[in-house]
């Protein structure tokens, strides 16, 4: 059974969506430095998730979990004014020992001679197309950026200048780049896998706006399980596309 780990099993990852919550649900002061603490915590998340992406790229998922460190130390200067600074870093240096852990373990890898990546086995035939419209992919990525929108056009505007341009630029950005994985085709296949590990990226890193959109009800749970799916179903497909070139 092949297999890639799903990045909501990432105890760093489940660690920092619960940093944002308990954040924002007990700062209550909202001055300059509570949105700065606030976008640090969401650049933790998204280079977890950005990291999470590029498993067909050992050097940029290393380079994600580097920056999402380096952003907890950003974070961490930034909380030492607040009365629960103490819970909140306690949290931070969890992370960061993880991600730690997890950076040794893919230069481990990176090192080994044997570099193999298993991904879920799914019964998707059609993964060539002459046609962009009619490939699998792309027809999920165009519903899931509708989605996106849809979710979009409903947060508060208080959110406009961080969340809604991350999503709105990293969801656009799955559709474009299973688009131009496609161009590239078989003759270009280096830099179709290429566009299709940045499709990768900007999924989960999209799909970590849509946990900090439902952890903070700006969306149902009909909502949110439904994007989701499509997700799933784009990375089944898209990691499929990327093991057929490289056989």
């Amino acid at each position: 059974m092949y297999y890639i780990k799903n990045m909501k099993d990432l105890k760093a990852y489940k660690i920092s969506l619960e940093l944002y919550q308990i954040i924002v649900s007990e700062i209550k002061i909202y001055d300059t430095n509570f949105y700065k603490v606030k976008n640090e915590v969401i650049n933790i998340i998204n280079n977890i998730a950005l990291a999470n992406g590029k498993e067909f790229y050992l050097k940029e998922t290393i380079k994600h979990y580097k920056f999402a460190i380096y952003k907890s130390y950003t974070l961490e200067t930034l909380l030492q004014n607040y009365e629960n600074k103490k819970k909140y870093i306690s949290k931070l240096i969890e992370i960061r020992n993880i991600l730690f852990t997890l950076i040794k373990r893919e230069e481990k890898t990176m090192s080994s001679k044997s570099n193999k990546y298993k991904t879920e086995e799914v019964d998707y035939t059609n993964y060539t197309s002459k046609n962009l419209k009619s490939l699998k992919a792309y027809q999920l990525g165009v519903e899931y950026v509708q989605a996106c929108i849809k979710i979009i056009d409903s947060l508060p505007n208080y959110e406009k200048y961080i969340m809604k341009d991350q999503l709105r630029r990293s969801s656009q950005s799955v559709l474009s780049n299973i688009s131009e994985a496609h161009g590239y085709g078989d003759i270009y296949y280096k830099k179709a896998i290429s566009s299709y590990n940045i499709a990768l990226g900007s999924l989960k890193e999209s799909i970590a706006q849509i946990d900090i959109c439902y952890i903070s009800n700006y969306i149902s749970k009909d909502v949110y399980d439904h994007v989701n799916n499509l997700a799933s179903q784009i990375i089944a497909l898209v990691v499929t596309y990327i093991r057929n070139m490289c056989k």
